[in-house]
């Protein structure tokens, strides 16, 4: 099963490899999937990450209902109720601010929206360190 302690460490090794590299998303914004060679492949670090770690693809597409790389936790939420990630805490919506609060996920939307903005991967970390530390 994949954590999200998993999916953290997975995108810092993918921004520790190219700290300088700045996420082009494709046409329309950013993505967690893209096609690359006919393959569905990951796009953004997020995306990346969970492919990297072995989530489907077609479950990521069919999770991520809007196709414009909604926010990680909104993803995260849905992969772990398709029981490819671990449930941190249960899935009624009476608990989404507990959901949402989890640090991992604060730690991957801090990393997200900056490299969403045009920040370099190893810049995006520094800032989701700085701003949700995981100690």
């Amino acid at each position: 099963m994949i954590t999200l302690t998993d999916v953290v460490r997975r995108v810092r090794e993918i921004a520790d490899a190219a700290p300088g590299s700045v996420y082009k998303p494709p046409r329309g914004g950013p993505v967690y999937l893209e096609m690359h060679n006919g393959r569905l492949c990951g796009s953004c670090g997020v995306g990346r990450a969970l492919v990297d770690l072995g989530v489907d693809p077609e479950l990521i597409r069919s999770v991520d209902h809007l196709r414009h790389g909604y926010r990680a936790s909104y993803l995260l939420a849905q992969l772990a109720d398709a029981g490819a990630v671990e449930k941190w805490c249960t899935s009624k919506p009476e608990n989404i601010e507990i959901r949402l609060a989890e640090p991992r996920l604060l730690w991957l939307g801090v990393f997200q929206q900056q490299q969403d903005s045009g920040s370099p991967l190893g810049y995006a970390v520094l800032l989701a360190d700085t701003e949700e530390p995981l100690t």
